[in-house]
């Protein structure tokens, strides 16, 4: 009698600060006897994927978790930063804020203090279907090709004005990209009666900081903290981690 092992992992190292949204995995491990890595959301996960620079490779459940995990204790460090920024006054010491009352220079400047940048976070909260979905109609095992296509927007935590955002992107550590995409075809073998489809993570790159407003004097005024995500990308592709799934049912 073959030995059907299913074990049940909860992943909160999946927690992935994204604007005080957290993101959590239900993943369950598949024995050798099963087809497939994993479920995940109740689907078969039949391979994973990262793609990086174009290049696709296959990884194992072990190396996709140790990228989740290291993607969770990012998202921990831009929690502990974000309590920290509440405790912040308005004013710094030993500078007066004077606020525009209205009439002659009344535009404020900005600046960023990055506190941090990181670059390749898997923001596994934002993971989507990038193909349609296919069926297996036949009584045999079939390879059917899957179009491909996805766009990833740069994203904020906090509402910015084009100015703030401006010095934000100017000012991350990497080369800031607004978004990018990637558009490709894969192949994915399914069982008969089967449906098929990729779901995608994009890897982002991340920085962390302070956007701080002075008025028209240069005065200080008050500071904002903020985390940013930009596309990553080398070679003006999206670089992400590829999820190819099967189910019995209609997703």
């Amino acid at each position: 009698m073959k030995k059907m092992l299913s074990v049940f992992i909860v992943l909160f190292l999946s927690l992935i600060f994204t604007g005080g949204v957290f993101a959590e995995e239900d993943i369950v491990i598949l024995s050798e006897d099963e087809e497939g890595l994993f479920l995940h959301d109740g689907d078969v996960v039949t391979a994973v994927y990262e793609v990086i620079d174009g290049e696709w490779t296959e990884l194992t459940v072990d190396e996709y978790l140790d990228i989740v995990e290291e993607s969770a204790e990012e998202g921990f460090e831009a929690t502990y930063e974000k309590e920290r920024s509440l405790q912040t006054t308005p004013f710094a010491p030993g500078e007066v804020g004077i606020l525009n009352t209205g009439g002659g220079m009344t535009n404020d400047t900005y600046k960023y203090k990055r506190s941090s940048y990181t670059i390749g976070v898997l923001r596994t909260s934002l993971l989507t279907r990038v193909s349609p979905v296919d069926y297996n109609g036949t009584s045999r095992k079939t390879s059917l090709k899957f179009q491909i296509s996805k766009t990833q927007k740069q994203s904020f935590s906090i509402s910015l004005k084009s100015a703030e955002a401006s010095k934000v992107r100017a000012n991350a550590g990497f080369t800031w990209f607004n978004e990018r995409s990637v558009s490709t075809t894969r192949e994915l073998e399914m069982n008969p009666k089967e449906y098929g489809w990729f779901e995608m993570a994009p890897y982002m790159n991340k920085t962390t900081g302070y956007v701080e407003r002075y008025n028209w004097k240069g005065q200080y005024q008050d500071k904002r903290f903020v985390t940013a995500y930009s596309p990553k990308s080398v070679s003006g592709t999206l670089d992400g981690v590829y999820y190819a799934k099967t189910s019995k049912t209609r997703p």
